[in-house]
Formats: C-alpha cells, sequence, structure tokens
C-alpha cells in the first residue's frame, strides 16, 4: 500500500498548490491532452477515470471534449485543489493498489506519471485491469531516473533555480527505478495488448524565463546522453483479456 503521507509530503514540496496555474501551463497541457483525446479517440459519453490526477489539469483539459471524468488521486490537498478548478467532476481519494470501484466500470483509463509512486505495480496494474471494461482503452505515461539526468547534469543551473523556488530538489521516491523494457513487460503480464508507444505528450517548455531557460538547459544536456537511455515513454493499450 502506498503510504498516504510521503504522497502528501510530495504534494507540498513539488507544487505550489495554492498558488493557482499558470495560464501557459493550463494551454500547454489543454493541447497536449487534446491529441491525446483525439489519439484515443475518446468520445462523449465515455467513462473516463484520471488514476494520479493531482490538481486536475489533465482533467481540465479533457472536460469539454471528452465524457465522463472521475478523477482518483491519494492526495488530499491535490483534490482539494482539482475540485476548486473541476467542480461538476467527481473525485475519490484512495490507493490505487486497492481501488474502491466497481468491476469494468470505466472505457477509458489515464494513468499518467502516477503507477511509479506505487509500491506494489503489479498489483496496481491488476486493480487497472479490473475497473477497466474489456475492450477498453488506457493510456500509461512512465517516467525514470533518466528523465531527471539532464537536470542533473545541469546542476549549477538546478541549484539556481531551486535557490528560488523555481524548482524542488529532486528526490529519489521521484522517479521509478524500473526500466522502459521493465514497464513495457509488466504492461503485458497484467493483461493489456500495446497499440502504441510515443514519447511522452507532456508540454515542458511553457511558462516564465527562468522556467523556459531550464527547460532549454535540460534540452541541451538531453543530448549528452546516451541514445540508448529512456527518458519518458508513453503506451496506448487495451484490455482484451
Amino acid at each position: 500500500m502506498t503510504n498516504i503521507s510521503e504522497t502528501e509530503s510530495f504534494a507540498r514540496a513539488n507544487f505550489p498548490l495554492q498558488a493557482g496555474f499558470d495560464p501557459a501551463v493550463v494551454k500547454a497541457f489543454k493541447s497536449a491532452y487534446r491529441k491525446l483525446s483525439a489519439r484515443l479517440n475518446i468520445e462523449k459519453g465515455k467513462q473516463i477515470l484520471d488514476l494520479g490526477c493531482g490538481r486536475g489539469l489533465v482533467i481540465e483539459a479533457l472536460h469539454d471534449i471528452s465524457g465522463w471524468l472521475t478523477g482518483f488521486d491519494f492526495s488530499h490537498e491535490f483534490l482539494t485543489c482539482a475540485k476548486k478548478r473541476n467542480s461538476s467532476v467527481k473525485f475519490i481519494q484512495g490507493d490505487m493498489e486497492a481501488i474502491p470501484l466497481l468491476d469494468e466500470k470505466f472505457d477509458v483509463i489515464l494513468a499518467i506519471t502516477s503507477i511509479e509512486f506505487t509500491k506494489n505495480r503489479e498489483k496496481t496494474l491488476a486493480e487497472i485491469n479490473r475497473v477497466l471494461k474489456k475492450n477498453g482503452l488506457c493510456y500509461f505515461e512512465f517516467r525514470n531516473e533518466d528523465f531527471f539526468l539532464p537536470r542533473l547534469l545541469s546542476n549549477f543551473i538546478r541549484e539556481f533555480l531551486v535557490k528560488f523556488g523555481v524548482l524542488a530538489p529532486i528526490k529519489q521516491k521521484d522517479f521509478t527505478d524500473l526500466k522502459y523494457s521493465e514497464w513495457k513487460n509488466l504492461i503485458q503480464k497484467a493483461g493489456f495488448y500495446i497499440l502504441s508507444e510515443f514519447p511522452s505528450l507532456r508540454p515542458w517548455n511553457y511558462g516564465n524565463l527562468l522556467t523556459k531557460l531550464k527547460n532549454l538547459c535540460i534540452e541541451i544536456c538531453k543530448y549528452i546522453l546516451p541514445l540508448s537511455k529512456q527518458y519518458m515513454v508513453s503506451f496506448s493499450c487495451e484490455k482484451r483479456a
């Protein structure tokens, strides 16, 4: 079971919960996840579950163009923020290793940079399979240690940005220790058929001047890494079992 107090600590350390959203961030996420909606062919009337919904950015992006949305997260603070921005959406606090919902309830499940925070990935994926309808679609997005390596390579920039509150320090629990091939194997063993694999749709080039400078440094440092390293990946899957 995931430690909810740890998740609350992560929420407070990494996100300015009471500060609201930069309009540029909201615009970038809406653009990215509307592309995701089109890729998954999400239609009006579909039951959609956002696992690890956080502050509700993805839900806000999909709210006008998709079906019935449910947000699910460990963090009470995240959900409080999400509810303020999405008052018509149902939100549930709980553990992804024991989702308190009926079998085969959802047509689409989104798990965007959330499963890596669970302690039992096999159990979490089994729960996702359980609440997803047969032939339902699931979108997974994972980040691993390689995702943060460019930031570590630009420590002199990062330390400056951390000092002024633009970034939070990287902690070991902020990423998964699993490799891309291991995630792929886990997904397939859980009964999902992988329809496609593609780079993350998550937008990173937004925000104020300091944020854009940080992103530029990260992009430059990415090219220093071996090309074989997996930076961030997404899987579009279907439940066929």
